[in-house]
């Protein structure tokens, strides 16, 4: 899921040479720098953290969790972002396209 997000993100960033994706859910129009998601698993393997683009942790034991449910949350966030991010490079109107609210 995060390798998968990760490999997304660098193909957009292959073709728009940059890491910046759309703001959504927000009155302001306008991009922002998106880090790659990281992650280790713990020396004993009975957890794995993850730090999303923002740098905010996920500590997720190998049984599912709650923060498992948050980091897909987070996930599926900035997949919407990075979908928009696609949407403004390929539109003949990138303005228009940032422009639009609807996901």
């Amino acid at each position: 899921m995060v390798d998968r997000f990760n490999a997304d993100l660098d193909a957009y960033a292959a073709v728009s040479g940059e890491y910046e994706l759309p703001e959504i859910d927000s009155t302001v129009i306008g991009y922002s720098v998106v880090n790659k998601y990281t992650y280790k698993v713990s020396k004993n393997g009975t957890a794995i953290k993850v730090y999303d683009c923002d740098g905010i942790e996920f500590d997720i034991p190998v049984i599912e969790s709650v923060a498992y449910d948050e980091l897909k949350e987070a996930l599926k966030y900035d997949r919407r972002r990075l979908s928009k991010a696609w949407r403004v490079w390929k539109s003949e109107n990138p303005d228009s396209e940032l422009e639009k609210d609807e996901e």
